[in-house]
């Protein structure tokens, strides 16, 4: 990005070759229309409009968002009825400066140009109208040419004070909707232009009221008796104002003693402007000091802002940097453990110290789920027959809970016998087991422990009541066997606890079997490996995607500081240049005072010169005032002696008479060349 800057006191050759001449002419006027939509966007302070016609609902909403950003709009445009379509006083009421010039008077306003930020025009034939845009055949030109954009900002200025003076708008207002540097411009010219007019004006006011002071009540009168004594005859007014002007020149002589009195004022007047022009030379030299003072301490506080902001984004892009290599090291990790992760697969060796104990345990506790559940089996369904058979015989024995002969006594009673107690082990086992080998999900699996738990509190439940039924048959309790005997006796809590506590253990260790297992299983480690590796490539992506977040973060960080850095270099540069604008602006205001000075002289000796030489400048309408006030006692005669309709008509013919007499004394040049025309 090229960026440009210019220093408002000093002008280098490296400043001209910067400036590069953009120029670009456009036929096409949908290409037109996209050009000004495009050179409105884009303006950052100010645009200056001049079209006949202003009818474009796209660009009046482009010029209402930009007011909203603060850019300063100014617009003249045509009084006609086509420009009241849009409603502009949207635009006055958010700060837009909008003049209408009226046509009468000034011709027809037929300009069609837009500036940008004085920099930038665009001018050619298009107006800014539905019509331009889609039915007519236009071109503009767009260019930076500086020339062109001057000539074009003084035109618009132009145009508008034009809008103004029909308007009538008061001076003070008009200055307020100038530019501050069209403002002091200005200012400067009717300075100048008031102390010239001003000061000739004042030395002609001065010498007409002293040699040209005559008694109007006197002439009034004398025009009263002349009328009279021709009974308002018109045709003698030519001799009478012949007389008139002879007094009139004769006045002008001056006497010695008039001679003096206006010498002395002309050089008092002189004094009084050549000290008024001073002090107005030291009044613009001190405001030009404190707006240079100012925008100093401005400038200072900008560059301490602006380091300010420098410090805090350099800390911010240090913190953005920390981050940056904290991402980095896990890309690198994640991409070491992806590799890692590829590498064939090698079957790790067998934990020995693990296995045995486990292999050890399970044969255990498999060996007591067997003797436990047959034993269980074997009491639920022959204990009872087996205890009134040993009563018959006279040696019922004392029961208990577990039967360490279930299976010998089983094989006795037949080779089916043994077979279904030694298979009904196999239940409360495989439940225990089925969830691992099934591979329930977590539901199903907590559907197994309430299957395990039940079918093991079933088997207690049965061998609690057949032990009470032994002991009904001895005779060491008479009461009935009854469902709740369950919460008091321990029989029940015994059967269970050891029934339930060797299925889980034998679940535990089944489980830890096959993990084991799994473990050296190839199929089940690829698995395992991608999984892995896809999750890693998701950090990755992650990582990779917020390193790229925080480069943009300190990207436009760094942009910043050097755009920054930048402003106070050319900051620092104004404020070491203000010194020799403040010499060089006094300097072109003693140059301006000399020369108004001299003008002032100039005036004062030419004056001077005439006063001496009987030779003053003197109004033409101080002799027109003199015909006046004699014309007035000319109509009051006829206005007393003659009817309305009669004097009336008499005082025209009077007022033509005069006219010819003026018009025949400047045809002929038979007016004192003193008399300024």
């Amino acid at each position: 990005m090229k960026i440009g800057f210019k220093n408002p006191f000093t002008k280098t050759p490296a400043d001209d070759e910067a400036l590069v001449l953009d120029q670009q002419v456009i036929n096409d006027n949908e290409a037109i229309h996209a050009a000004i939509v495009s050179s409105l966007t884009d303006a950052k302070e100010e645009i200056l409009i001049a079209a006949a016609w202003f009818t474009d609902q796209d660009l009046f909403d482009l010029l209402e968002k930009k007011l909203t950003e603060g850019i300063k709009i100014e617009i003249v445009m045509s009084e006609n009825q086509e420009n009241y379509r849009l409603p502009f006083e949207k635009l006055t009421n958010s700060g837009a400066i909008i003049r209408r010039i009226k046509n009468a008077g000034y011709g027809v306003m037929n300009q069609k140009f837009c500036v940008i930020d004085r920099s930038f025009v665009l001018h050619g034939s298009y107006n800014w109208s539905v019509n331009a845009r889609k039915n007519n055949n236009e071109s503009v030109i767009l260019t930076n040419h500086e020339a062109t954009v001057v000539s074009l900002i003084q035109a618009f200025h132009a145009i508008k004070t034009k809008a103004e003076e029909q308007e009538e708008l008061p001076q003070e207002e008009k200055r307020e909707v100038v530019d501050k540097t069209v403002v002091r411009e200005s200012r400067s010219a009717k300075s100048d232009e008031f102390t010239e007019i001003s000061f000739a004006s004042v030395l002609d006011s001065m010498i007409a009221a002293e040699v040209s002071n005559f008694d109007r009540n006197m002439l009034r009168q004398q025009g009263f008796d002349r009328a009279k004594s021709n009974n308002g005859d018109h045709q003698v007014l030519h001799k009478a104002l012949d007389t008139v002007y002879s007094v009139f020149i004769n006045d002008i002589d001056v006497i010695d003693d008039k001679k003096r009195r206006l010498l002395s004022k002309v050089e008092e007047q002189k004094l009084k402007a050549l000290e008024a022009q001073k002090q107005h030379a030291d009044l613009k030299l001190n405001q030009f000091k404190a707006d240079t003072e100012l925008r100093k301490q401005q400038l200072e506080s900008k560059i301490a802002t602006n380091d300010s902001t420098i410090s805090i984004n350099g800390e911010n892009i240090a913190v953005i940097q920390g981050k940056i290599k904290r991402e980095e090291n896990q890309i690198t990790k994640c991409e070491e453990d992806i590799r890692e992760q590829k590498l064939a697969f090698v079957r790790p060796a067998h934990r020995f110290f693990e296995l045995i104990p486990l292999s050890l345990f399970g044969l255990l506790l498999l060996c007591y789920l067997f003797i436990f559940y047959s034993s269980a089996a074997y009491i639920m369904i022959y204990s009872a027959a087996d205890a009134e058979l040993a009563q018959m015989q006279g040696n019922l024995e004392v029961p208990e809970v577990f039967n360490p002969h279930a299976l010998a006594d089983a094989w006795e009673k037949g080779v089916v016998a043994f077979i279904f107690v030694l298979t009904f082990v196999l239940v409360p086992i495989v439940l225990a087991v089925l969830s691992k080998i099934v591979r329930f999900g977590f539901a199903k699996d907590i559907l197994t422990w309430v299957g395990i738990l039940l079918v093991d509190a079933v088997i207690a439940y049965q061998v609690a009541s057949v032990v009470h039924r032994v002991h009904i048959l001895r005779g060491d309790t008479t009461a009935p066997w009854h469902f709740t005997d369950v919460f008091s006796d321990s029989n029940f809590y015994l059967v269970f606890i050891l029934g339930a506590l060797g299925l889980i253990l034998f679940k535990f260790i089944y489980s830890k079997f096959i993990t084991y297992f799994e473990e050296r299983n190839l199929d089940h480690a690829a698995m395992k490996s991608k999984a892995l590796i896809k999750e890693y490539e998701k950090d990755l992506q992650k990582c990779g995607d917020e390193i790229n977040n925080l480069k943009e973060e300190s990207s436009k960080l760094e942009q910043n500081n050097i755009l920054l850095r930048a402003e106070n270099q050319l900051s620092r540069s104004e404020i070491e240049q203000s010194p020799i604008a403040v010499s060089s602006e006094k300097e072109r205001i003693m140059i301006e005072l000399h020369q108004k000075s001299q003008h002032i002289q100039q005036t004062s000796d030419l004056y001077i010169s005439h006063i001496e030489n009987d030779n003053l400048p003197i109004s033409l309408d101080s002799l027109k005032d003199r015909i006046n006030i004699f014309l007035e006692g000319w109509n009051d005669f006829l206005h007393q002696e003659y009817s309305i309709a009669r004097a009336t008509e008499m005082s025209l013919m009077a007022a033509n008479s005069v006219n010819e007499w003026q018009e025949h004394k400047l045809i002929t040049k038979k007016i004192d060349s003193r008399v300024k025309l």
